[in-house]
């Protein structure tokens, strides 16, 4: 009796303890099942990371890569622009230099005849002047020796020796008549032998007339 309250005893704690274990398997099994999902999700977390990072550095090396491609390509083209503008002003530079050239060459070739011109028309009025001013000294000296040799005949041979045509005064035989009338020069017959205003003024007006003839045509 004693024995089989002992086992009855026993078997009750044996069920007592199976039936605690039983229910303390549940409790550690869910336990473990929240660890394990824990560190799931952390080790996903961690992986996700990684990638993340592994993703973004090769996202970061492909634009660093395309912005160089681009970079070289858009330097490409500014070097080419500037090629292509350095060259257009080459050429307009060139272009402008020739049109310069041919501009002044023009222009020079313009005032080197207008000066022609200019020069031939002062040439031509200086001979016009000059041709003028030796008419005109011509003419009065011719006048003037006229009188003075029409007076002076007056006074030596009387007036019925004078020619009645007389010889034109021309700066060529402006010394030729004074040298054939040394009296004009030198001693004239009217009072008494000395010389008169006339005379002198006459022989004054000559030598200016001679030299303004000498002058003007040399």
């Amino acid at each position: 009796m004693a024995q089989t309250q002992a086992r009855a005893v026993a078997e009750a704690h044996a069920v007592q303890h199976a039936e605690a274990n039983d229910i303390r398997m549940p409790e550690a099994f869910k336990q473990l099942e929240i660890q394990l999902h824990a560190h799931l999700d952390h080790r996903m977390r961690d992986v996700l990371t990684a990638h993340m990072e592994q993703v973004d550095a090769a996202i970061r090396l492909a634009i660093e890569a395309q912005g160089q491609e681009i970079v070289k390509l858009m330097q490409n083209q500014l070097d080419a622009f500037e090629k292509g503008i350095i060259a257009r002003i080459e050429d307009s530079r060139r272009f402008a230099e020739k049109k310069a050239k041919s501009t002044v060459r023009r222009h020079h070739a313009e005032e080197n005849a207008a000066h022609e011109d200019v020069k031939l028309s002062l040439w031509r009025e200086i001979a016009e002047c000059k041709a003028s001013v030796v008419d005109t000294a011509v003419h009065r000296a011719d006048s003037i020796s006229c009188a003075f040799a029409s007076t002076q005949a007056d006074d030596v041979v009387g007036p019925s020796a004078r020619s009645s045509t007389r010889p034109s005064f021309s700066p060529g035989n402006a010394q030729l008549i004074l040298a054939r009338s040394p009296h004009l020069m030198t001693k004239a017959p009217c009072h008494k032998g000395k010389k008169c205003s006339h005379h002198i003024q006459f022989m004054r007006q000559m030598e200016a007339v001679i030299k303004v003839l000498k002058v003007k045509t040399s």
